[in-house]
This record gives C-alpha cells, structure tokens and sequence, in this order.
C-alpha cells in the first residue's frame, strides 16, 4: 500500500501543468555564498529538480554543451557549440529537459528534436564575440515541477550590479553535465556558486588583458581559481535571484583559459544586451516570450 502510494504522488508532480511564471522552482538551488565552500569546477550535485530550465544537448550521441529552457519551444545556447560546420545540421543534435543523470534515463526527462539552429550573425570564433545562439525545437516542451522556464532579464546587468554596490559580489549559480575534474559528483547535474567580477578586473593585464570584451560579456569566479564552469559546460545558464524571488538567467556559458586557474575566471555572455537579438528572432518564428523579470 505504502510503495503504490509513492508511486502515484511521484507521478502527480510529473504531470503536465500550465506555467504562466518563470524562474520559481518546486526545490530551491543550493545557493552558497561562501568563498571558503571548498568543491571545485562543478561545486556540487544539483537538487533534483531545482534547476528545471536546465538542458542537456547532445551531438550524435556524445553530451557536449548545455543550454536553458526560455520558451515551450526555445533553448537559449552558445554559439561555439556548434562553430563546425558538420554541427550545423539539426539533425546531429538532440536536447534532454527535466534530466538529472548523464549515463541513464530518468524518470521526468524529455527528449526533443532540433528543428532549426539559430546562430548569432554575428558570431566570431577567434576572439567568442557574440556567442550565442537560439535552438528552435519541433515539438512544445511539456511542463511540470521538472521542467520550466527562466526568466529573461527585463533589466541590465549594470543596473544588478549598481543596485548592489553596497555588499560585497552579487552571486550566481552556474550548472551542468562537464568535466568535474574528478573531485565532484560525476555523471549528474553538477552546480556551483561564484561571484560577478567587476570588468576592469577581468580586463587587468595579468587576468584576461584586450581579450575580454567588456559590455557584451562578463566574468564570475575566484582570484584563486578553484570554482568555475568547465568543458562541457558551455551554453548553460548563469542565474541570479532578483528581489522577487525568482531565477533570472544573466549570462551564457562562454568560454575561459582551461578551467578554474587562478586570475582566469569562466567567460559568460551578458544576456542583458542580446534581448532585442532574441526577442527578434523569436518573433520571426512567430514565438512570443512571456517571461521577463525585473
């Protein structure tokens, strides 16, 4: 009686639903603050299903960057997972939402199919400028606790940061299925912490130097390195809670020199300053983004 009863209860929370927010999970996502947390590259596990926008995309089997779940229909990615032309081809890529485990099927995960790859025009693969592209899938996300939305940020990244000048760093969580360097959890969704630098520590000649670009990306981590994205990372979301309480995507996964060196922090593209790039292209395929946070 007991084990049915379980059965049915888990089966209610996967149940589609109609989602008219974003960014407000069922579970909330460990958030630490503390520079003396001591997991390195991915941090550490993620709670199952605390990070519902989440997507795994895999290119002919092998899992190869991340991206987030921004519309039924839309994923939110990196340009530079797909900058070979072979990997162009849609039907190459295939994307996992409501996925927890890397190596097998969970229970709340759905598998969709691309129908289109939408690269920023503007996309250079010497310096990542521009590094961001729009997944258009054939078939609607279905909704539930596992899988939702993120909210889109309807405010910019300088006014975050200027609004909490008082405290020290504004924090975020960035997450995915990449190199855990052996030292975390493998083969789940892995998250980690890390605080927002200023650009013109990112820009000092003995951190990144002229190959930071600033306004249209920004860098989060650790002076001392030891927390930061990874191979395999890329595409996936850097989230921070806005004073409503609710997950709002930031930044994308970019790029960094190896992963968590010291004066090398991970390289995220500022969403902030390519919402009009992703409103327009939703647009021309005729999808309206409902969710926006301020």
């Amino acid at each position: 009686m007991i084990r049915t009863l379980c059965c049915v209860l888990v089966l209610c929370h996967v149940l589609p639903q109609t989602y008219s927010s974003c960014g407000h999970p069922v579970k909330n996502p460990i958030h630490y603050h503390s520079d003396h947390f001591d997991r390195v590259i991915g941090g550490e596990e993620a709670r199952m299903g605390s990070l519902p926008w989440m997507v795994m995309l895999t290119e002919n089997g092998a899992q190869v960057c991340g991206g987030s779940v921004i519309t039924d229909r839309l994923v939110l990615t990196a340009a530079h997972c797909f900058e070979d032309p072979e990997s162009l081809d849609p039907r190459r890529w295939l994307a996992y939402v409501g996925k927890h485990h890397l190596r097998y099927q969970d229970l709340t995960e759905q598998k969709h199919t691309i129908n289109q790859i939408v690269m920023h025009e503007g996309y250079d693969k010497d310096t990542a400028r521009n590094d961001i592209a729009i997944l258009i899938l054939n078939e609607r996300v279905m909704f539930n606790s596992f899988v939702m939305p993120i909210c889109l940020p309807g405010f910019s990244l300088s006014s975050l940061l200027n609004h909490h000048s008082h405290s020290n760093h504004v924090y975020g969580i960035v997450a995915g299925w990449g190199d855990t360097r052996e030292d975390n959890p493998r083969f789940v969704l892995n998250q980690v912490s890390l605080p927002i630098l200023n650009d013109r520590v990112c820009g000092a000649h003995n951190w990144y130097g002229s190959e930071f670009l600033p306004q249209t990306t920004f860098c989060a981590g650790y002076e001392q390195g030891g927390k930061d994205a990874c191979l395999g990372d890329s595409g996936g979301p850097f989230i921070v809670k806005n004073h409503n309480g609710l997950w709002v995507q930031v930044g994308i996964t970019s790029w960094g020199y190896d992963c968590a060196q010291p004066r090398a922090p991970g390289i995220y593209i500022d969403v902030t300053m390519y919402m009009p790039w992703i409103t327009q292209k939703a647009q021309k395929f005729n999808i309206y983004i409902p969710y926006l946070a301020t």
